[in-house]
């Protein structure tokens, strides 16, 4: 520690011996300088007299009472309004080549178990044990009766339905079939049916059998129905709202919203006033503090002895020390101007 001690005494002293070479005049002159355009920088930098205190999400530091009349973008409303459109775009569909086929494989399959279980039944099995068997596999559309109907129609008239049913499913697949248009795809097959010159029961039994394995064969291009979504979107016209003069756009300690940002700034609040006119005024309102802190120096330099330019240097440091402390501390605006101007009488007595 002694060494350390000694280490710092000789370099002070080098740094001292230094300063005393330097011309009185041309290093004062380069302290002032320094002074000005530091206050000057930390005050820009800080304390421009901007109405900017309106952040999105935080509290307002004050009431905001609108001048004027204003006319902005409603975004609630605008957003609702596009949404509402999104939503009434048609999804784009693209066309699903193995529907039909996966459709058919699916009713020849059930169709097997039955004509696995009607021999059976025909030969003088139990019908409420077959009926078991099938109602396990069996589609949810078909009911009991119309199990019980194909497990002991006539071959012909099985092979009649079963005919009917996989070409009712081919004519419904040749058209096109999605979520939306289910439905009436489902009418359609009723009328198919319907049309059909045969029993009620056997009508019944084309239709039970082929709604089970109607299906979408159209599936959504989520990509293109979200771009044909965004352009129709991007289409609908903005809301707009009207704020009556004197209205109360944002209270005090309120939470800033993107609405009253946008309101804000129609009145003109949020417009940064830090052009080069500002930077300016603050320029010469430091040049004038630097001039007070120099006459001030300058007299105290004539009642104290051995004035020299350390004691320049050391005072110019705690001026721009504590005007940056106030900047790290003190959120008041006029704190910037007030604190260097307080920090001369310090200083120099």
């Amino acid at each position: 520690m002694g060494r350390i001690g000694f280490v710092l005494r000789e370099r002070m002293g080098q740094v001292r011996e230094w300063l005393d070479k330097r011309s009185p005049r041309r290093f004062r002159l380069a302290l002032l300088a320094c002074l000005l355009v530091g206050l000057t920088v930390i005050i820009g930098t800080e304390y421009l007299p901007t109405l900017r205190g309106f952040s999105e999400g935080k509290p307002a530091p004050r009431s905001v009472s609108a001048d004027e009349t204003v006319t902005v973008l409603d975004i609630a409303a605008t957003e609702e309004l596009k949404s509402f459109v999104g939503g009434l775009v048609e999804p784009v569909y693209t066309p699903d080549p193995g529907a039909l086929a996966e459709a058919t494989t699916d009713l020849v399959t059930f169709l097997q178990k039955i004509e696995q279980a009607r021999p059976d039944i025909l030969a003088g099995a139990d019908l409420d044990e077959a009926m078991a068997r099938i109602s396990a596999a069996a589609p949810a559309t078909a009911s009991d009766e119309t199990l019980r109907y194909l497990l002991t129609t006539g071959s012909r008239t099985y092979t009649m339905v079963k005919d009917q049913s996989l070409g009712a499913l081919q004519t419904l697949y040749a058209g096109r079939i999605t979520e939306g248009s289910l439905n009436t795809t489902l009418l359609t097959l009723r009328s198919i049916a319907d049309a059909l010159a045969v029993s009620t029961a056997t009508a019944d039994a084309v239709y039970e059998l082929t709604a089970a394995y109607v299906r979408p064969n159209q599936t959504i291009d989520e990509e293109q129905t979200e771009v044909r979504r965004r352009a129709a979107m991007e289409q609908v016209a903005p809301v707009v709202l009207t704020v009556a003069r004197s209205t109360l756009v944002v209270g005090a300690s309120e939470t800033v919203t993107d609405q009253d940002l946008l309101i804000l700034d129609a009145l003109g609040l949020t417009e940064s006033r830090s052009g080069w006119k500002v930077w300016l005024g603050i320029f010469l309102l430091m040049a004038l503090e630097t001039l007070i802190f120099s006459q001030l120096l300058r007299r105290l330099n004539k009642t104290v002895e051995e004035f020299r330019n350390n004691m320049w240097l050391v005072l110019t440091v705690l001026l721009l020390g504590f005007t940056l402390l106030a900047r790290l501390l003190v959120i008041e605006p006029l704190s910037a101007y007030l604190i260097p101007a307080a920090s001369l009488g310090m200083v120099v007595t």
